[in-house]
């Protein structure tokens, strides 16, 4: 098959969805498949160059820096422009993961042109929205919602990452076919390892061997609950001198929580380690002994499943999703979103080595049910369904998507 993947953002950006779609494309790439992934062009200087094999499949269009996140680029493509590049490079199945820019793009090209589409719910936008403008995101949720129902409908598909999503996606009003199918992990490259590279790793970031090291790995941004992480590291660390803690990525937080840690006298057991490129994250993970999360936005929370997939066991703050995907308790704990009850389920596993060993081989165990080259087989098969599907007369669409 030949793919056309469509995402309002791509490297040398780093997030869950840029992750979610080079997984993807990779697994698909090796079984075969051509896959080409439409999304924005970057300024120079921004990351790694880029491997001229893999960008040889990428379309970028111009782009502006987001007015409240620079990092992040919104593309300004042309429809006649997109339109071309699917009709040329004969694709069979369009796949967003975007309602936005990029994903109107793909609707407009799938209709004109006949290609069944399907996208993929990676962000809950209301809580997003909320976050970023909370004066007005009261008013502005009911009018975003609507758009994404409707953008839902005008798809053949909509892929919901858990359960917990497939739930809020159907009481949204969706009568598009969902179906749940989690973002995929290379199990096996976050599990391998060896002692060495575990020392080296802890060396670089200035980890004693005694230290009990807690990782974050993720966007610093306000949607990820970080404030309420440090505080509780604060009051852990007060209790308990051997632990430390490491946030590994970027994000518009990133200098509010430098200042706390200086001012709270953490300096010497939080480090701040900035962006890492997506091929030298599993490191991080096999450097830690236990992962905790406090954001309650996710839709999968990705980076959850990374550090299960390294043996971590994960303290999560209790929302559906986190529930969902550390189950009955045999791979972590899920808490309350109170810096004490975070403080306190971090503290259990940092004194408790016996029960952190246990949680970590259970969490690993777990992790197996997200493996890339399971879901990759599930995405096919669901790519297969909607080629049969797609010369069938498609239903009406409730509203106008823009």
């Amino acid at each position: 098959m030949r793919i056309g993947m469509f995402s309002d953002s791509y490297t040398p950006y780093i997030s869950g969805v840029v992750r979610s779609i080079q997984t993807l494309r990779r697994g698909m790439e090796q079984a075969g498949h051509e896959v080409y992934v439409f999304g924005p062009r970057y300024p120079t200087g921004l990351g790694a160059d880029p491997d001229p094999a893999e960008e040889a499949r990428v379309v970028r269009f111009p782009s502006v820096a987001a007015p409240l996140y620079p990092a992040f680029r919104i593309p300004l493509p042309r429809r006649a422009q997109v339109r071309e590049a699917v009709a040329r490079l004969h694709l069979d199945v369009l796949h967003t993961h975007t309602p936005f820019v990029m994903g109107r793009m793909a609707l407009q090209a799938a209709r004109s042109l006949g290609l069944p589409l399907c996208f993929t719910f990676h962000t809950r936008y209301d809580v997003y929205l909320r976050h970023y403008a909370p004066g007005a995101g009261a008013v502005l949720v009911p009018a975003l919602n609507a758009y994404v129902r409707r953008f839902c409908d005008a798809c053949d598909l909509v892929i919901a990452p858990t359960r917990a999503i497939a739930r809020k996606i159907e009481e949204l009003g969706v009568r598009s076919p969902v179906e749940v199918v989690p973002t995929g992990v290379p199990v096996d490259r976050f599990a391998a390892g060896d002692p060495a590279e575990r020392r080296r790793t802890r060396l670089q970031l200035g980890l004693g061997p005694e230290d009990v090291v807690l990782l974050y790995t993720g966007r610093l941004s306000r949607e990820k609950n970080l404030p309420l992480l440090l505080e509780a590291f604060r009051r852990l660390a007060a209790a308990v001198p051997s632990v430390r803690l490491v946030l590994v990525g970027d994000g518009p937080l990133r200098e509010t929580l430098q200042r706390s840690v200086a001012d709270w006298g953490l300096s010497g057991r939080v480090r701040l380690t900035g962006a890492v490129a997506p091929d030298r994250i599993a490191a991080f993970y096999r450097a830690a002994d236990l992962y905790v999360f406090p954001s309650v936005t996710e839709t999968q929370g990705l980076v959850v499943v990374e550090a299960m997939a390294a043996g971590l066991p994960v303290v999560a703050v209790a929302s559906e999703v986190s529930e969902e995907v550390l189950g009955e308790g045999r791979a972590g704990l899920v808490v309350a979103p109170s810096a004490d009850e975070l403080a306190r389920a971090c503290r259990r596993l940092v004194e408790d080595d016996a029960l952190r060993r246990e949680m970590g081989r259970a969490a690993q165990q777990a992790a197996r049910g997200y493996d890339s080259d399971q879901v990759l087989k599930r995405i096919l098969g669901l790519y297969e369904a909607l080629r049969v599907r797609s010369a069938r007369p498609r239903p009406a669409v409730r509203g106008h998507v823009p």
